[in-house]
């Protein structure tokens, strides 16, 4: 019996930093596995393969992390 593996939550973020680039990467928790589980993959692939990963919130906190919508005093 065979099933897709299908991602169901991000939890967590880290930077690669390799000589000439750096590269983005995500903890991804898939459907049928437990915590412990959880693969570390380049998150642009993943946005590509699996673009409802990346919800309207996590489109929201990549904007305030390049610092788009700030709020000003």
């Amino acid at each position: 019996m065979t099933y897709n593996e299908e991602p169901i939550r991000i939890l967590a973020r880290e930077v690669k930093q390799l000589r000439n680039k750096s590269i983005a990467l995500i903890k991804v928790l898939w459907k049928r596995h437990d915590v412990e589980e959880a693969t570390w993959e380049p998150k642009e692939t993943m946005r590509k393969q699996y673009p409802n990963l990346f919800t309207d919130q996590e489109k929201r906190k990549s904007d305030l992390d390049r610092g788009k919508n700030k709020v000003f005093d």
